[in-house]
């Protein structure tokens, strides 16, 4: 392994291994000052800006978009020049299923940035080819359905998500299934969907997450703002937690309730702008 790859290796562990922010940036930058066109790295700085800074996020998921594009085109070059050298007995002999495989993560961290960026219709596209390079990518049919839900093309969507939960258990699938089946106008299999989440469901911030919108569904208010609460505890920078149950106490008429967490939800924002200011 030659130094850069153990130095990025180091780096992304550190990175993986701190809850600091400020510290996984630098572990970010080191690695795009150790290898500029390494797409991931961007893609990660743009992931930890999200929670705190749109501009820089959107700036690095874009740059990531390009090195990535940047990457699957220098394979297609590669493998012309390997097929017109072929002839020569001395080349080694490249596995294709581990090209395709590294062609397929690409084209997955393409359709992520694209998705992370709101443009759909782009990662689905991206998701369809990573799944062309790699079929064995479960993940990707989750996101590539959950891309086509917010395209709209929910009879398609609702067909990757069966694929995906026929090879893996996942209540964010049951989930998003069950919004379909409700959009259709399916009540009762609607109603199965949700509750299938809720079984499925573990101990964790999302799991609660997912536990408490599944009971909101369900005409289950208590419940829903018992798991809400929950997952609100555990994680408590979760903004989207925080104004799901604020529009559940607003739409039962419970102001005050309401805005409690519309002072917590000032109160993270100003320490938000706050970190923008100093990373």
């Amino acid at each position: 392994m030659s130094t850069v790859h153990s130095e990025k290796d180091s780096l992304l562990n550190q990175a993986k291994d701190t809850s600091a922010i400020s510290e996984k940036i630098d572990c970010y930058k080191k690695i795009i000052a150790l290898d500029p066109i390494d797409p991931r790295a961007f893609h990660s700085l743009g992931d930890v800006y999200s929670s705190f800074d749109e501009a820089k996020s959107k700036m690095y998921w874009e740059m990531a978009m390009r090195r990535y594009s940047e990457k699957i085109e220098s394979f297609n070059d590669s493998a012309s020049e390997y097929l017109k050298r072929s002839e020569n007995s001395e080349m080694p002999i490249i596995e294709s299923k581990d090209v395709f495989r590294e062609v397929g993560q690409c084209f997955y961290g393409l359709g992520e940035v694209h998705d992370n960026l709101h443009k759909y219709s782009h990662a689905t596209d991206a998701y369809k080819k990573a799944l062309r390079m790699d079929p064995t990518h479960v993940d990707c049919l989750y996101d590539l359905a959950m891309s086509l839900f917010h395209e709209k093309k929910l009879e398609e969507s609702k067909k990757y998500l069966l694929e995906f939960l026929a090879k893996q258990s996942s209540y964010a699938g049951h989930y998003s299934l069950g919004l379909i089946f409700a959009g259709e106008g399916c009540i009762k299999e609607a109603l199965e969907e949700f509750w299938n989440c809720i079984e499925l469901t573990q101990d964790g911030s999302v799991s609660d997450y997912y536990r408490g919108i599944s009971y909101h569904h369900l005409g289950n208010m208590k419940l829903a703002e018992k798991y809400l609460k929950l997952s609100i505890a555990k994680d408590p920078e979760d903004l989207g937690a925080i104004q799901t149950l604020i529009q559940l106490y607003e739409s039962n008429g419970e102001g005050q309730k309401a805005y409690e967490y519309y002072e917590q939800i000032r109160a993270k924002k100003e320490t938000l702008r706050s970190m923008r200011e100093t990373m």
